[in-house]
């Protein structure tokens, strides 16, 4: 008869979108699993899997490899907190701390080579702005035009044209 405990286990990986491979060695509150998506293994904690609070780390990982590459970076390692890692830039080798999202935006630059926003290829831009029967016109300089809307902070309804 199979163990009710593991059985239970079992079902929760399942919704979860994963395997039970069986027991971890980080001890009694993790289990062995492996994400059906990806085939990767990695110890979680059982109520996470329960709550289906789970993500591949080394997914993410690969993910936020590529997104460093594209931008002319390599991700060295972790940063002060989840939402930062270590970078190397390509081009000149300095390494810094940087936010993901400023990555994923290509909004960011090399501090010791004292490069700024100022001396980095930017775009002025024209915009035609209409949220409801309201329109205006915005005139702007920046690096990455869809970056610089979204820090706007305009409603949904907006409709941005790009002049």
């Amino acid at each position: 008869m199979p163990n009710p405990i593991n059985q239970k286990h079992a079902n929760e990986a399942a919704l979860a979108d994963l395997i039970l491979l069986g027991k971890s060695q980080r001890g009694k509150d993790y289990r062995l699993y492996s994400f059906r998506s990806c085939g990767h293994e990695s110890d979680l904690q059982i109520v996470h899997v329960r709550k289906n609070q789970v993500t591949c780390k080394t997914c993410v990982m690969q993910k936020r490899d590529k997104e460093a590459q594209a931008v002319g970076l390599t991700l060295i390692g972790m940063g002060h907190n989840k939402d930062y890692k270590l970078y190397r830039f390509d081009a000149c080798r300095h390494e810094t701390e940087l936010q993901i999202s400023h990555v994923r935006n290509n909004s960011f630059v090399c501090n010791v080579c004292e490069e700024t926003s100022r001396t980095q290829p930017s775009y002025t831009y024209l915009l035609k702005i209409t949220v409801g029967e309201v329109s205006w016109l915005k005139y702007g300089y920046a690096k990455s035009i869809d970056f610089r809307t979204k820090q706007y902070g305009l409603p949904e309804a907006a409709v941005v044209e790009l002049l």
